[in-house]
């Protein structure tokens, strides 16, 4: 049986993933591919945090560019 992180969607909805990693039920933990408890909150935060990153990276303005351009007239 393998970990799985939940995380808020937003108004109210939630989400359940995988973490891709074994549980320690019926072998000894690795911390790579079996994962105790604290092993399994850990590998949660960090997916949270790269996917927010990520999310946020996406929805950030690119570096140089302009936000909005004008076109700039001279009075005849």
């Amino acid at each position: 049986m393998g970990w799985v992180r939940c995380y808020d969607k937003g108004a109210g909805g939630y989400a359940v993933k995988t973490l891709d990693r074994v549980a320690d039920d019926k072998g000894n933990a690795d911390g790579i591919a079996v994962l105790n408890f604290s092993q399994a909150q850990k590998a949660a935060r960090e997916k949270h945090t790269e996917l927010a990153q990520a999310a946020k990276a996406a929805a950030a303005p690119e570096v140089g560019k302009p936000l909005r351009s004008a076109r700039l007239s001279t009075p005849m």
